[in-house]
């Protein structure tokens, strides 16, 4: 009973709470940055474009990709093979354009923001799973 009610709930607050990611990816760019010249407000639209690009990679392999694979393979291929290569090469050259840094500055930018969106992502479940059993309780 609690299993179906927590399902039920946790997909409206994770639609509401999915732009938890861009503040705690901006936060890891900027502790990248320290010191430079870049304010955090500009390292908020850089992460947000990164983001929005993740998004964006997810709707075009949940809906194109992944069922033409499954339908020519047989099974669904992972997510992070296909999708890890495609996101690494765009962020690389978001951040080089984003940032005009070089490519050891965009490496390190890089191991950040991965970083940054694993720790986003920890932070959003965790705000996500204490919503959602205040709701359901």
């Amino acid at each position: 009973a609690l299993q179906a009610r927590y399902a039920g709930a946790s997909s409206n607050v994770a639609k509401s709470l999915v732009v938890l990611h861009v503040p705690v990816l901006a936060l890891f760019l900027w502790a990248a940055f320290f010191g430079r010249r870049w304010t955090l407000a500009e390292h908020v639209v850089v992460a947000l474009h990164l983001f929005g690009f993740v998004l964006l990679a997810a709707m075009i392999l949940g809906w194109v990709v992944f069922p033409v694979a499954t339908a020519i393979l047989g099974a669904e291929p992972s997510p992070a093979v296909t999708a890890g290569p495609v996101l690494l090469v765009a962020w690389w050259r978001g951040l080089r354009r984003g940032y005009g840094a070089g490519r050891v500055r965009v490496a390190a930018l890089l191991v950040a923001a991965i970083i940054g969106l694993a720790v986003a992502h920890l932070c959003y479940r965790g705000v996500q799973f204490a919503l959602v059993f205040g709701l359901i309780s």
